[in-house]
């Protein structure tokens, strides 16, 4: 069973449902909650499949990527996509 993410897997945002595929991983960035407290984030930039062409045309979801719906997520948010 695969654990984690990578660049070129599809994954849906677990609040959202949006489904894109992964095409850049940052590198893990602090956010700041106050002046003494952060936790570490990793973004992954995604583009966005368009699930209507999917589902109307029968494409496939790398067929049905969409260049005009970028996206960036935090990774804890994401999960993989079947």
């Amino acid at each position: 069973m695969k654990l984690h993410l990578a660049v070129g897997d599809f994954a849906r945002n677990i609040e959202t449902g949006w489904l894109g595929k992964i095409v850049e991983i940052l590198p893990p960035q602090k956010v700041w909650i106050n002046r003494h407290e952060y936790f570490i984030e990793v973004m992954a930039n995604m583009l966005g499949v368009d699930t209507l062409a999917v589902a109307a045309s029968g494409l496939s979801w790398e067929e049905a990527l969409s260049d005009n719906d970028t996206q960036q997520h935090s990774l804890t948010d994401l999960m993989l996509a079947r």
